[in-house]
């Protein structure tokens, strides 16, 4: 289980210290003083809740309760083990309980169920929901902060699903989509949008890809391959500038350091090479030692354990990680939510 601080993790709750614990982007326990505890079981890959689990710290007095969802995934009761309900809720539209009925005497007895729209935790003492990247008010079905994606997550950047909260779901504070049922928006449907099914196929053929340049960043596109890259030199006319770079620990990599050719644009030059633009490095791998299925293989693991960071942070473009002992650089695009590419890089130079 991989554990991270997407939300809250310390609160102060009437002289007392609430502290939660989240894996990704999903609410999963919180204890108070370390006195009461309860823990939160989710459907597979999804924000559905499926079951709350409370205890003490005798660990004598541990209960199972089962939620009962809406179509959307909203909590509207909590049953025992025997299936008796023993809370039951009704909202607005937009999320806000007005009726709430429990079916047994003793009140006090039951936990606190603070879960409400999918991926959505009720904060008793400001009565707003926090919704991981912003804070959403029941009250008026609006969020109080903009939508950090801009006009990505609609022209309304305050608006919560769109305005259809009936038919569409924002576990991230982000951006409106449908309800997945048990796969989740972060299920096995979304896994395809988040890492394609094509990734591998695409991975390859851009370290083997031949004289592409890249001429808004001053690059050569792909070839990570060395050989690829060395054809790709001769082909746009770049040059190497610095010797190469290899390092013991990861072998098999190559850096290295190189220009490609300036092009007049217009004027009696137009099309004509006046110089070369500025220096960029280029990690490569000599296919002898690491083969293009082995290059392959290890980026379809790095994009994969990147899809935590990548769903706790959609706004993010690049995230580093090392995978069988070498260093990738994942990229993400924030607009389709899709990891397009994790290539071989030298350790980032903050670690050299």
């Amino acid at each position: 289980m991989r554990l991270t601080l997407a939300g809250p993790t310390l609160k102060r709750c009437s002289n007392l210290f609430q502290t939660n614990l989240w894996q990704g982007s999903r609410l999963i326990a919180e204890t108070d003083n370390d006195k009461h505890w309860q823990s939160y079981l989710y459907e597979p890959d999804s924000y559905r809740p499926l079951a709350l689990v409370h205890g003490n710290a005798q660990q004598d007095n541990i209960k199972l309760y089962w939620y009962q969802n809406d179509h959307l995934g909203t909590p509207i009761a909590l049953t025992g083990s025997l299936g008796d309900t023993l809370y039951e809720c009704q909202y607005n539209a937009y999320g806000q309980i007005i009726n709430e009925t429990h079916h047994q005497d003793d009140i006090d007895s039951l936990p606190n169920n603070p879960l409400r729209f999918q991926g959505q935790y009720y904060d008793e003492e400001t009565g707003l929901h926090y919704n991981l990247n912003r804070y959403y008010d029941p009250f008026i079905g609006r969020y109080i902060t903009q939508d950090p994606l801009g006009i990505l997550g609609g022209l309304n950047s305050y608006q919560y699903a769109g305005s259809d909260p009936i038919n569409w779901i924002d576990p991230l504070g982000l951006i409106k989509v449908a309800d997945k049922g048990v796969e989740g928006i972060i299920g096995k449907e979304a896994d395809t949008q988040l890492v394609p099914d094509t990734f591998v196929s695409d991975v390859t053929t851009h370290n083997k890809q031949l004289g592409v340049i890249n001429r808004k960043q001053g690059t050569i596109s792909g070839a990570h391959n060395q050989d690829a890259f060395l054809e790709s030199i001769e082909i746009t006319g770049a040059k190497i500038v610095n010797p190469k770079y290899t390092d013991r620990q990861y072998p098999g990599l190559i850096e290295y350091e190189y220009q490609i050719p300036a092009i007049a644009g217009n004027g009696p030059n137009a099309g004509k090479v006046t110089g070369y633009k500025g220096v960029e490095r280029k990690t490569t791998y000599d296919p002898a030692i690491l083969s293009d299925a082995k290059v392959a293989e290890m980026s379809n693991k790095a994009a994969h354990q990147a899809k935590d960071y990548f769903q706790s942070n959609p706004t993010k473009n690049v995230y580093d990680i090392k995978v069988d002992g070498y260093w990738f650089r994942v990229t993400h695009d924030p607009k389709t939510n899709k990891i397009n590419n994790a290539f071989l890089t030298m350790p980032p130079r903050s670690i050299r």
